[in-house]
């Protein structure tokens, strides 16, 4: 019979490699994904800011239309319809004079923007130009993490 030669020397350097290969490959893919992770959480909130600003934007959007709507119901002149608006905005105010949702405090400023279209001496639309400006302010834990701006233009339209 042959006799298996046995080898005393120790694991073949091939295995070696491949043992200190794999360890380096484990290593790295772990500071890796530790480093895109927190990228990912930036991302995330920043999602979430958007969503945010965007839910704020369809909420003021939804008041000003109704106040444009409740205010041009019936108005036969421009000065009737700015009376009108600031008192229907006004309910809309909190007991301590901000309102509900703060951006509906640039409105007032505005309201000289007013267009009407008439026929017949009779006014048939009122057309509000307005621009707003939304903040948001992201913070956790106590600490801001960033803060967020969008400002767009809008145009209300009201049958009256």
């Amino acid at each position: 019979m042959l006799k298996m030669i046995k080898y005393k020397k120790g694991s073949p350097l091939s295995i070696t490699i491949l043992v200190i290969l794999v360890v380096a490959l484990f290593t790295t893919s772990l500071v890796y994904f530790n480093l895109k992770s927190s990228g990912s959480v930036m991302d995330v909130a920043s999602n979430l800011a958007l969503s945010k600003l965007y839910e704020k934007q369809g909420m003021i959007d939804f008041y000003i239309q109704e106040i444009v709507s409740k205010s041009a119901f019936g108005v036969k002149s421009k000065e009737e319809f700015i009376i009108n608006f600031r008192t229907n905005l006004g309910n809309y105010k909190k007991p301590d004079g901000g309102y509900f949702v703060s951006e509906l405090s640039q409105i007032e400023g505005q309201l000289d923007k007013t267009e009407f279209e008439d026929r017949d001496n009779k006014i048939t639309k009122v057309i509000l130009n307005l621009e707003i400006e939304i903040k948001e302010d992201f913070t956790s834990s106590g600490e801001e993490l960033f803060s967020a701006s969008y400002k767009y233009n809008k145009i209300f339209i009201s049958d009256v």
